[in-house]
């Protein structure tokens, strides 16, 4: 295994780890989730939607850290797609940043998701290429 690929692989698992923590969001009490939302200065309405939307967004980045770790047991296997996934992921960037300057969100969230996920999306071409 080449450093290149070593270095893919802790990517990938830390990335996986990181979309992992999203999965106790998924049963969390709603009064823990709403406690967060006010630590974070933001409001969770009180609505089956909200609730819906919360939730089901939790589990998909859980289940799409299940995938990265799954990938990075083959790194060498599943390149065309770690490789896809880098335009993939920079389409969802330009969209959550879309998101983030339409939606009156606190100035902070906003910069800081903005270079976050900028910066990861590079590190992850890095990466792949």
């Amino acid at each position: 295994m080449t450093p290149a690929e070593r270095h893919l692989i802790g990517f990938l698992r830390i990335t996986a780890v990181i979309l992992l923590l999203a999965a106790p969001a998924v049963i969390m009490p709603t009064p823990w989730m709403r406690w967060i939302a006010e630590v974070l200065g933001l409001e969770l309405p009180p609505t089956p939607l909200t609730e819906y939307l919360t939730r089901s967004v939790s589990a998909l980045y859980a289940g799409l850290g299940a995938a990265f770790w799954f990938m990075s047991g083959e790194v060498s296997r599943y390149l065309p797609l770690l490789r896809f996934t880098v335009w993939a992921t920079l389409a969802f960037d330009f969209a959550l940043i879309a998101l983030d300057l339409l939606i009156p969100l606190p100035w902070m969230w906003t910069l800081g998701e903005i270079v976050a996920v900028l910066a990861w999306t590079a590190l992850w071409w890095w990466r792949v290429r």
